[in-house]
């Protein structure tokens, strides 16, 4: 998920959690505009306490268990910037350790029985499917961490090559604008019809 965090403003998520969840969660500033790419980051219990706090990092991993069920909360924290928006790219996973998947499963299946040609149990079935998802879900939160690393490459990229096209576009500017002040005075210099010819001569003759 992505959010954009406005200059002087938080951003704060919810997550329902049962007892014994295990959390990990991950984020990246992947955009700052023309600031730096830091925010400041906060987690809270449902009772509002402390659990995680840190203050102008780019990017972060947390991965803790949740012993008491509730609404947790995360915050992004922009408020010590005044004019740069952030965006913040971050993902979060929760399992619950002691909760099986026989509910997800609906109990005990009738549909097999002792005399089964495969021979296998239907816990055995339930654990290997439950792993695979397992891996599954992590390798799509690696695959989507480095799209965030790439995006925020880009993003610096190109924040870089407008600041190099800005920094050419004044100093060209700055250049023409100081050759033709030269062609001008020095044109000045020889033809006695100039303004400045005259002044210059006026100035001369005050000496």
């Amino acid at each position: 998920m992505t959010v954009t965090v406005k200059p002087g403003t938080a951003e704060c998520f919810y997550l329902n959690v049962l007892a014994n969840d295990e959390l990990e969660l991950e984020y990246q500033v992947i955009n700052g505009e023309q600031g730096e790419l830091d925010i400041d980051f906060a987690l809270y219990s449902y009772a509002g306490n402390l659990l995680k706090s840190e203050k102008r990092l780019s990017d972060s991993f947390h991965k803790l268990t949740l012993t008491e069920a509730g609404d947790y909360r995360f915050c992004f924290d922009n408020t010590f910037s005044r004019f740069s928006s952030k965006t913040v790219f971050f993902t979060f996973m929760l399992t619950n350790i002691d909760a099986g998947l026989a509910e997800e499963w609906g109990g005990d299946a009738p549909y097999l029985n002792d005399e089964d040609i495969y021979e296998m149990k239907v816990e055995d079935i339930k654990d290997a499917v439950d792993r695979i998802r397992s891996h599954v879900t992590k390798a799509r939160l690696v695959q989507d961490s480095i799209s965030a690393f790439e995006a925020r490459d880009r993003n610096v990229a190109e924040n870089n090559y407008t600041r190099i096209n800005t920094f050419s576009c004044v100093s060209v500017i700055v250049m023409i604008t100081t050759g033709v002040a030269q062609v001008v005075l020095l044109r000045s210099l020889f033809d006695d019809q100039s303004k400045l010819h005259r002044l210059w001569n006026k100035d001369r003759s005050r000496f």
